[in-house]
């Protein structure tokens, strides 16, 4: 909306099939565009600023959410199931090229496009700074002292680099 007015709307086929619209996540591109996200699907959508749907760029895995850093650049948290669960974060260009991912931990990607096993972490948000990159917040569970969860911080330049 703009000033309460509705600015534009636009619908894409099989893009959310959900019912859990309320961690629906949307971030202004430097260009004027927007991208939107869902935490229960594995893309993230371009938008024009007219509203005009763009692309749609898929990723390994459900996106918690995302931070647009002052240059343009993408970071979005991501939840992993499979043997356990973890937050793991992706790097993506304003254009939707993915440029790195990263573990909560700081695990980096194997030659393969697997991340090495971690600890067990749940995502929880990821923030953009100003003068580029962002910083993560997860909680990762220390199951050496009766499965409590520890909150980890970690801040990335938009390259991946842990600062």
């Amino acid at each position: 909306t703009n000033n309460g007015n509705l600015a534009w709307e636009n619908t894409v086929d099989w893009s959310i099939n959900s019912n859990n619209f309320f961690n629906t996540r949307i971030a202004k591109l430097n260009n004027g565009g927007f991208v939107v996200s869902n935490s229960n699907v594995r893309a993230i959508f371009f938008f024009s600023g007219t509203g005009e749907f763009t692309d749609r760029k898929l990723l390994r895995y459900p996106i918690q959410a995302l931070a647009v850093s002052p240059n343009g650049a993408i970071t979005a948290l991501l939840h992993e199931w499979g043997n356990g669960f973890r937050a793991s974060t992706t790097g993506l260009s304003s254009e939707g090229v993915v440029k790195w991912t990263a573990g909560i931990d700081g695990t980096i990607t194997g030659p393969n496009g697997t991340l090495g096993c971690c600890f067990s972490s749940w995502p929880v948000i990821v923030r953009e700074l100003k003068q580029g990159g962002s910083i993560v917040i997860a909680n990762i569970v220390n199951s050496q002292q009766d499965y409590i969860y520890v909150p980890a911080l970690l801040k990335l330049d938009d390259q991946g680099k842990q600062l």
